[in-house]
């Protein structure tokens, strides 16, 4: 049985989002730590701490595709879309001043 030129199409399509969330997700989780890590002492415990930061996001992101994944598409479209836009309004995603540490 050979696939129509859509779905190989829209199997492109998922597979080219899937890589592009995965680089993505892989390009800020180690610019982020190195940014932040002398901020807090340098050592690798706040090296694995980030790292365990980012794996738990990881992970709640495969919880909330599973939660996603149980909504009907349409609703599916909303929350998703909505989650979206809330998270352009972040962007660009630096560490500030506020973030650093205090002396006390």
């Amino acid at each position: 049985m050979s696939a129509t030129p859509v779905s190989r199409l829209l199997h492109g399509l998922f597979s080219l989002t899937v890589f592009l969330s995965a680089a993505l997700l892989f390009q800020i989780q180690p610019l982020m730590s190195k940014l932040i890590l002398p901020w807090f002492g340098g050592s690798a415990a706040v090296w694995t701490a980030c790292m365990i930061f980012f794996q738990m996001a990881l992970l709640l992101g495969y919880v909330y595709a599973h939660w996603l994944h149980a909504l009907p598409p349409r609703r599916q479209a909303i929350v998703h879309s909505a989650l979206l836009v809330i998270s352009l309004t972040v962007l660009p995603v630096l560490p500030g001043a506020k973030w650093k540490p205090t002396d006390a």
